[in-house]
């Protein structure tokens, strides 16, 4: 239509134009009608190109490329991130709360010591492995005092006896021990069986007087045991009785088997436990040095003599001194072979037990005893504060050296033969039951224990000095601790 009406005009126009004009016109026309044509056709391509490339180029790219990157990249980049950073958390926390890296029973997250595993010495509260005092000694000063041969118990004994001139007593003289070789047997390779005895413990008290137990005065175990105070007191006295005849006790028993003997002296009635401190209040001065002479005769023996195992036995105050003994050894990775603690163990229950009867009839310890003076002189080893006693060696892990822990319920020196106190009563024990409950239930409830306790009712004091069924109670624990075939302590 537009078309017709294009053509209709153009003849209009033709029509009105004259002949003269033509040319004129015609040149007119052919400059206007370019115009005209141009400017129709050029407005009309102009607007159509740029209409449609435009709307269609622009909207196709800009929409579908910019939706599709942006959304797809954007959203999978983001969300597959964020859901890797959540292993990390999941890692930390099953590690802390799960994990026990040394296997001590013991989670790393509450473990200060996450990698050192119990070795045998328990742990303390921090799961880190317990550290007790090693004194240091020597043995440099030992010289051989007297030998001896001797005829008894139907055999020949080689005595050596020795004095160590780095330790002083608490009165006089120096600590001394003595070696009694396997009966016809000299220099050959045995068992050592240590023997330390008994005697109590004393102190001065601040006024300087002595308290021990009765009877007894600063001289008594604060002097230089002889060679006949060690092989006639401690030696043949027990295992013979008043008439010659043989005592089938612990200690015959031994001798009997092969063993070799070392019976060491004890001259600051320190329980064999004093580590070098000053001697408090004694007017002598000097210092108590019990642990670490027993230490040196140990080591100088199995120095100089063939040694296989080592068995300590202790009787009255060498029963805390064994336990102190094995204790500081194990500390150096030295483990006996096993002890014997005989009719005494440091507890925090001896404590009612002194205040109630010290100076009574009956009880050994006289009047005015206060436990705390002991403890100040020796130290670590019988303070119920620090730790170092069996019972609570044994609840924190304590499995280094097998202990046989034995007594009597009537023994006096756990008031066995006195009125029951109200904390004994109380868990329907008598008094020695009670003391020794302590250190039986720390026994009872360690998996797979090597240790033993044994309280023999109507039994008295050091029971394993007499015969009686206490020796087969020993015999039975030292061939269980043999037969699994412990190394050899000093070698």
């Amino acid at each position: 239509m537009l078309r017709l009406l294009c053509i209709f005009t153009m003849l209009l126009c033709t029509a009105c134009s004259g002949g003269g004009g033509g040319s004129d016109a015609g040149t007119g026309v052919s400059s206007n009608g370019g115009a005209v044509t141009d400017t129709d056709t050029d407005t009309n391509t102009d607007t159509d190109t740029g209409t449609d490339t435009g709307t269609d180029t622009g909207t196709d790219t800009g929409t579908d490329t910019g939706t599709d990157t942006g959304s797809d990249t954007g959203g999978d980049t983001n969300t597959d991130t964020g859901t890797d950073m959540d292993t990390g958390t999941d890692t930390n926390t099953d590690t802390s709360a799960n994990t026990d890296s040394d296997g001590d029973g013991i989670l790393d997250n509450a473990d200060s010591c996450p990698n050192q595993a119990n070795t045998g010495l328990g742990l303390d509260a921090t799961g880190c492995p317990i550290s007790v005092p090693v004194p240091p000694r020597s043995t440099a000063s030992v010289v051989l005092a007297q030998q001896s041969s001797e005829s008894a118990f139907g055999g020949n004994w080689e005595l050596d006896f020795y004095r160590n001139t780095a330790y002083s007593c608490g009165v006089s003289g120096n600590y001394t021990f003595l070696v009694v070789e396997p009966s016809n047997n000299a220099g050959a390779q045995a068992p050592l069986w240590v023997y330390l005895h008994g005697g109590g413990v004393g102190y001065f008290d601040s006024s300087g007087n002595y308290r021990a137990l009765q009877g007894q005065t600063q001289n008594t175990w604060n002097q230089e045991e002889t060679f006949n105070d060690l092989w006639n007191n401690q030696v043949r006295d027990r295992v013979l009785d008043g008439a010659g005849n043989p005592v089938d006790n612990t200690l015959r028993r031994r001798i009997e088997e092969g063993y070799r003997l070392l019976v060491v002296s004890m001259c600051d009635h320190d329980v064999y436990s004093g580590q070098g401190s000053a001697y408090s209040n004694n007017p002598n001065g000097g210092q108590v040095n019990g642990l670490q002479a027993t230490m040196a005769a140990v080591e100088y023996t199995v120095a100089n003599y063939p040694t296989s195992h080592v068995i300590a036995h202790g009787t009255s105050a060498g029963s805390v001194g064994v336990f102190s003994l094995a204790s500081a050894f194990a500390q150096e990775s030295t483990e006996l072979t096993a002890i014997v603690a005989d009719s005494y163990a440091i507890t925090p229950r001896l404590l009612p037990i002194t205040d109630r009867y010290a100076g009574t009839s009956g009880f050994p310890l006289v009047a005015g005893f206060e436990a705390q003076g002991a403890i100040d002189k020796v130290g670590f080893y019988i303070d119920p504060e620090l730790h170092g006693y069996p019972e609570a060696r044994i609840n924190a892990g304590y499995t280094a050296v097998p202990s046989l822990f034995l007594g009597g319920d009537a023994d006096p020196f756990c008031a066995g033969n006195l009125a029951t106190i109200p904390e004994a009563s109380g868990s329907g024990l008598n008094n020695c039951d009670w003391v020794f409950d302590g250190v039986r239930q720390a026994v009872a409830d360690q998996t797979n224990s090597p240790h033993q306790v044994s309280i023999l009712d109507g039994v008295g004091h050091v029971p394993t000095n007499d015969a009686g069924p206490v020796n087969d109670i020993v015999d039975t624990f030292i061939s269980g601790v043999l037969a699994s075939n412990p190394p050899f302590p000093f070698q």
